[in-house]
């Protein structure tokens, strides 16, 4: 069986966070899933916290690349990897510079984007966006779905 590098591990940990949620990123849970033994993870990682840090860190850069595409939106963000970043113990930091960027972004994209509306509209957005994710109930395309309604709305005021 193949070696497991670091970036195989983070991703795996990613992919265990998205489908399973915070609960997932333990040691056991994660070489259970990797068929690996617990020496093989603390090959690459010296405890359990750099590993979270780590995948926090992956989520980020993924997050930012999806983002920079001009066709990209919120609502093509994976809603349950979103929901259980939020849960992970410790993510705050990271989380709060993650909405920083976003919101910047949301105000950037906005029709004058030094207008102190422009701020507004992009809270107002990035809002409808978190209640998205605090609702499990809302799917991938109801959520995309919002956030275009969301837009429209906001395009459409802006033009009143």
């Amino acid at each position: 069986m193949a070696r497991l590098t670091k970036d195989d591990w983070l991703a795996l940990g990613l992919t265990a966070l998205a489908e399973v949620g915070a609960e997932a990123l333990t040691i056991e849970g994660l070489t259970a899933r990797a068929q690996k033994t617990r020496g093989s993870f603390y090959h690459h990682f010296d405890d359990r916290e750099a590993f979270v840090v780590g995948v926090l860190e992956v989520w980020r850069r993924q997050t930012e690349r999806l983002l920079s595409s001009p066709d990209a939106t919120l609502g093509d963000l994976d809603l349950n990897l979103e929901r259980a970043v939020r849960r992970v113990k410790g993510a705050g930091p990271i989380v709060a510079a993650v909405d920083a960027a976003r919101l910047a972004r949301l105000r950037e994209a906005q029709a004058d984007p030094e207008s102190p509306a422009a701020a507004d509209y992009a809270q107002i957005a990035y809002s409808v966006f978190l209640g998205v994710v605090a609702a499990p109930a809302i799917d991938a395309p109801r959520a995309r779905a919002l956030m275009r309604l969301t837009r429209e709305m906001i395009a459409a005021h802006w033009n009143e």
